[in-house]
């Protein structure tokens, strides 16, 4: 999660939700600060946003920090399949990060 300054309350609830994921349980905002789990936690996201998003390190990297649905918002402007349809894909035949295009 990699907390800068205070904790939104986004941030901890997307925590509690990927704790649950990985059988970690509940956790409370101060466990958050713990380097331990707060690491456990930020690469269980990443690697969740990456199933999203089919591999598509860009667009996992950029809904870290602004969310999926802002990622997904920005995909479908440009014309990317939804990453729910990139998510089903991935889940089908995904086997470890994907390489995929250069941005351009």
């Amino acid at each position: 999660m990699i907390l800068r300054g205070g904790i939104a309350g986004s941030r901890v609830r997307t925590a509690s939700r990927v704790a649950r994921s990985v059988a970690l349980g509940e956790v409370a905002p101060d466990d958050l600060f713990d380097p331990d789990v707060n690491i456990r936690l930020g690469s269980a996201y990443l690697g969740q946003l990456l199933e999203r998003f089919g591999g598509r390190t860009s667009a996992a990297i950029g809904s870290y920090n602004a969310g999926p649905q802002a990622v997904a918002r920005w995909l479908r402007a440009q014309g990317a399949p939804a990453p729910e349809a990139t998510h089903a894909a991935g889940r089908r035949h995904h086997a470890g990060p994907r390489p995929h295009p250069p941005p351009g």
